[in-house]
């Protein structure tokens, strides 16, 4: 029998690992790993551009009741004939420019203060057929006006959007909806560098892995060279040989789907820094368990962003609800306007011999003379009244909803942060115990080698020693990972990084 292909196999597997190893010079802590994602990772840049913006966004709700500017010109004509009207004519010219400025207030109320400026002109302008009185008019007339006015209007809501209930759910909403938009994009963010923190430990941990399958590996060579060459003494049964044969095969297993893993970390390692590679030249931090066993429960210091999300959805759907509900009330409006005008007590007498011109409207524009004011009520209401009312109980059921549902985030928020805290400590435990259960399995296997070679116990109980030292290795590292994990998570929370 002879294992010499298998051994120099074995070899080269763990020769190629050392060697990889050998090129990983650079250092890299996960300080620095994640500063990597956070500059490389364009999820990462996304997330945390998009939370800005919709941030941002967010006082866009000050435009609904901030000052806007308008302006307006047009022209008409109308060459209507008027009937019963002592003055005929070809064509009615008329041309309107009006400058002003424009606010919905908070309350309700929507002000307009404008400047507007207004010419008649009519083209042929007869009066002839009035006879005597006709041709007098005829001196005194000017087929042209101008009339400059400053006008305020005011128009106050009082049932549906009553008293500015319309305008401020609406100003919530725009505020609530892109803050929701900012907090789950903040999260995404949050959410990928913590992923980049488990795969970091992943990593670590695979090579960690590779090392204790190597060291297992060379132990199992030993005992399976010191089974062949008793065997070749005629000392000790064949049986033996194959036993350890069969446990370095294992073990040459292992690696490989130690390499594999590890392989497999290595790519979603460089992927999360935005690199296409499976291999990492860097050296990562290892599982120090010093600084496991000192560890202190993190506290938490912020409603996580999915949850704040979660509240801002909630407002969000409140101020909708409360916008449908008034624009399904019947609407009572109170309004009125006032204008000064820009002419003359007497535009057809002198001083002006029937004749305005602009720097006289314009000059009169200031004065009381001639106002043209408006007072009304204006009253509309829907008469699907079943219609209405379903609506409305649907949009107050809507608003119940939304309460109901950030409630429900809110305490699951509290219950996976006690259930963390929990399993905190109880992976602190599992790792102290899996620590001491180490360095009995080892002490243990070390007294049952010194026993084979005394002959005082079989090659069949030395492997099982070994393999329940190895596990025991393995489990340590599962649960360092483990306790790794959980302080990650606890990061969402707002434990700084």
């Amino acid at each position: 029998m002879t294992l010499k292909p298998l051994t120099r196999s074995i070899a080269l597997i763990a020769l190629t690992w050392a060697e990889g190893l050998a090129e990983a010079n650079p250092s890299l802590d996960l300080k620095d790993y994640i500063t990597q994602v956070t500059q490389k990772n364009t999820g990462v840049q996304g997330s945390t551009l998009s939370g800005t913006a919709s941030e941002m966004r967010s006082i866009e709700a000050k435009l609904l009741t901030a000052p806007t500017l308008y302006a307006s010109i047009e022209t008409k004509g109308d060459g209507k004939i008027q009937p019963f009207s002592f003055l005929q004519y070809d064509r009615l010219e008329t041309n309107v420019a009006s400058l002003g400025v424009m606010q919905n207030f908070s309350f309700g109320l929507q002000a307009k203060l404008h400047y507007d400026l207004m010419t008649l002109r009519y083209i042929n302008p007869q009066t002839g057929a009035l006879g005597p009185l006709g041709a007098s008019l005829g001196t005194i007339f000017t087929n042209q006006f101008i009339n400059f006015s400053p006008v305020l209007e005011l128009t106050q809501s009082l049932w549906g959007n009553g008293f500015g209930r319309t305008t401020r759910a609406s100003k919530e909403l725009i505020e609530a909806q892109a803050l929701a938009s900012s907090h789950l994009s903040r999260f995404e963010a949050q959410n990928t560098l913590v992923q980049a923190e488990l795969t970091y430990w992943r990593l670590a941990a695979a090579r960690q892995i590779i090392e204790v399958q190597n060291q297992a590996i060379d132990r199992a060579q030993k005992i399976y060279e010191w089974n062949q060459n008793r065997v070749n003494l005629h000392l000790g049964d064949e049986a033996d040989a194959l036993q350890a044969q069969a446990l370095l095969q294992a073990r040459a297993l292992d690696v490989l789907t130690a390499s594999n893993e590890e392989r497999s970390a290595a790519r979603a390692f460089n992927s999360a820094r935005n690199q296409d590679s499976d291999e990492v030249k860097e050296t990562l931090h290892r599982l120090a368990l010093d600084d496991l066993n000192s560890v202190e429960t993190p506290k938490k210091t912020k409603i996580k962003e999915d949850v704040q999300a979660a509240k801002e959805a909630a407002k969000a759907t409140q101020a909708d609800s409360i916008v449908h509900l008034e624009k399904n009330k019947p609407n009572l409006e109170v309004y009125g306007s006032l204008a000064l005008n820009g002419q003359p007590q007497n535009m057809y007498a002198p001083p002006y011999g029937g004749t305005v011109n602009a720097g006289q409207s314009l000059g009169l524009s200031v004065l009381p003379n001639r106002p043209t004011y408006v007072v009304g009520v204006r009253f509309s209401m829907p008469l699907e009244f079943d219609t209405v009312s379903q609506s409305q109980e649907a949009w107050r059921q809507q608003k119940t909803a939304a309460e109901l549902t950030y409630e429900r985030k809110l305490f699951e928020q509290e219950e996976n942060w006690k259930g963390l805290t929990q399993s905190l400590d109880d992976s602190k435990k599992h790792l102290e115990l899996s620590q001491q259960l180490e360095v009995t399995q080892k002490n243990k296997l070390e007294k049952e080698k010194e026993r084979l070679t005394r002959g005082r116990t079989t090659t069949y109980q030395v492997l099982l020693f070994e393999q329940d030292y190895l596990f025991s290795q393995l489990g340590r590292i599962k649960d360092q990972v483990t306790l790794l994990n959980i302080l990650a998570q606890m990061k969402l929370f707002g434990e700084s990084r």
